[in-house]
């Protein structure tokens, strides 16, 4: 038996494809694009997700005529004319310039998704006057979330039960079913039935607003003990956070920013969700006041990003901090001149504020793409004329044995450790978030091998100085590179890969401590491998880059006894120190036991 409201959420669903079937189209296509992602590997999920990207974008523009309609808002010429328009952008977007390999068109995707679902919590607003619009949009995204939660629930129900009978009629008949199945039944399930579900209650958001409902009062009730005492919390530790900071005189740390935009989201939606002026919540009239106290912690964020700003340069997250905090913090102005007046909080503004100020971080030339783009190529750029290098001049030729340049030590021109970690971070970040066309034309390059990219600063000749290395966080990545390896023949043979893990030994396949790995083989055998002289030497340089040689990748293995044991081909390695302590995050290879 399904129960009653198992029944009403399957007669809503069909009802769906009578009130809105745009967006039932939009869930079977993602539902569709889903499995065929499935069937064909995780090499077409990306694809995927710009289709979903492109859908979600469609389905909001669909939304919101299909509300306002039901809403009594606009007529149903005016409700097709806004789905129209929107599925003409999506699909112009996704066609022309969604491409989700790039990391910054992914943080545009981001923004956008983001933009268009606050957006959708603020269509509400405009299905009536402006005196009630507040109350509108209370009502109306309430009822839509308990919704969304009940559709979620139920379809996450129906799907444990369903992978249940699968598992059981596949051991018991001996069917032998592909274990994709299971991904074809949830993305069915919560691609297609539970929007069903949230799409076919359109008539009960457009009820008066006056008609509650006692699971919207029990949910109210619960969260009046979870989103203030949250918003408390966090108010308490950025404030203690701040008379820190004016005791020690240290400067804020990164994390601050992250912590401050948690804390202005709660003020939000404790400010949404409850009526600070209303006499049922006498208690939480306190909520009055966070705006105003927002404002100290919201200037202490803005600052600790201007800090990194001055030492690495915008990026499209460091930016998009930046705007949240100021645009959250001048809504904070604006409801703090509210409260001094005594008049009620215009709470409508927030989403779309905040929707307004996304859209707009992500599009045209003012975006956070474009001014990441930017300064990064300033940063670059003078990185390189310090190292006296003209940016605008031609690549060095490749050589033709070697898709890297790889100059010998006496012809590399040495330049401090900084400079060179900060043309090669630089040029990464370049390559990765924006392609290779946002990177100067001196460093010009097809990228044919992937190992190219680790070490730009290499393929123009230059190489780090001794002694210059910074003593915080370096990185380090390694692979074997083409060519003979030392002879290794009558040995037992081990596959390592993994990332180790850190601390004491306790029982562990694989441990790092104090610069040691300690391997534990299948038949319980157990290996070190002391990796500091080797971590020592694997320093980016010309000689080598991220490519490691035949003769550096075997290492010595031992027993517990410090006997010799055998040896240890490293095929890749990723490590770094940090504040001068050694640290192993991946390590792949092969291990021969004596």
């Amino acid at each position: 038996m399904i129960g009653a409201r198992g029944r009403r959420y399957l007669t809503d669903a069909v009802r769906a494809f009578d009130r809105a079937p745009v967006e039932v189209a939009i869930a079977v296509v993602l539902a569709i694009g889903f499995s065929y992602a499935i069937d064909q590997g995780d090499f077409t999920f990306p694809r995927w997700l710009e289709l979903a990207v492109a859908g979600a974008l469609c389905f909001a523009a669909a939304w919101t005529g299909t509300l306002l309609h039901a809403l009594g808002a606009i007529s149903t010429r005016r409700r097709w004319m806004i789905t129209s328009a929107g599925a003409a952008i999506a699909a112009a977007y996704a066609l022309l310039v969604l491409d989700l390999d790039l990391a910054a068109e992914g943080w545009r995707a981001f923004m956008l998704v983001a933009g268009a679902v606050l957006w959708l919590l603020a269509v509400p607003v405009f299905s009536g006057t402006r005196e009630r619009a507040v109350d509108r949009m209370r009502a109306v995204d309430g009822r839509i979330l308990l919704r969304v939660s009940g559709a979620l629930l139920y379809a996450a129900a129906l799907f444990a039960g369903l992978a249940l009978a699968l598992g059981a009629v596949n051991s018991l008949f001996e069917l032998n079913i592909r274990n994709e199945i299971y991904g074809h039944v949830a993305g069915w399930i919560f691609l297609v039935l539970a929007p069903w579900i949230v799409i076919g209650g359109l008539a009960e958001y457009a009820r008066p607003l006056g008609d509650g409902s006692a699971v919207a009062g029990v949910v109210h009730r619960m969260t009046v003990f979870l989103v203030p005492p949250l918003l408390a919390l966090y108010y308490v530790i950025l404030y203690a956070y701040a008379v820190r900071i004016g005791i020690t005189g240290e400067v804020p740390k990164n994390m601050l920013s992250p912590m401050v935009m948690a804390a202005g989201v709660l003020a939000a939606m404790a400010l949404v969700l409850f009526e600070p002026d209303h006499d049922d919540a006498a208690a939480l009239r306190w909520l009055r006041f966070a705006p105003p106290l927002f404002l100290p912690p919201a200037a202490l964020g803005v600052w600790a990003i201007w800090l990194r700003v001055d030492q690495y340069g915008w990026t499209e997250f460091r930016l998009l901090r930046l705007i949240v905090l100021l645009v959250l913090a001048g809504l904070a102005v604006g409801a703090t001149v509210q409260l001094v007046r005594r008049r009620p909080f215009s709470l409508h503004a927030l989403p779309l504020a905040l929707a307004a100020a996304l859209v707009l971080a992500a599009i045209g030339p003012w975006s956070v793409l474009s001014a990441s783009r930017r300064s990064q190529q300033t940063r670059l750029g003078n990185a390189l004329v310090q190292a006296s290098i003209d940016p605008r001049s031609a690549p060095p030729p490749r050589s033709s044995t070697s898709p890297r340049i790889v100059p010998t030590d006496s012809a590399a021109r040495r330049i401090p450790f900084e400079q060179y970690e900060r043309i090669n971070d630089t040029a990464r970040y370049l390559l990765t978030h924006h392609g290779s066309d946002a990177l100067p034309p001196v460093l010009a390059r097809d990228f044919t091998d992937d190992r190219d990219r680790y070490d730009l600063a290499a393929s123009l000749g230059l190489a780090p100085q001794p002694g210059t290395d910074s003593p915080g966080a370096r990185m380090f990545s390694g692979f074997l590179g083409d060519g003979p390896v030392p002879a290794i023949a009558g040995r037992a043979v081990y596959r390592i890969n993994g990332a180790p893990m850190r601390g004491q030994d306790g029982g562990n396949r694989m441990m790092f401590r104090d610069s040691v790995l300690v391997l534990v083989t299948p038949d319980g055998g157990r290996y070190r491998i002391d990796l500091s002289g080797f971590m020592r030497e694997s320093r980016p340089g010309p000689d080598r880059g991220n490519t490691l040689s035949g003769d550096r990748a075997l290492l010595p293995v031992t027993d517990d006894a410090g006997a010799q044991a055998g040896e240890f081909l490293v095929l890749h390695i990723a490590m770094g120190t940090e504040d001068g302590v050694m640290q192993l995050h991946n390590i792949d290879g092969l291990l021969f036991r004596s």
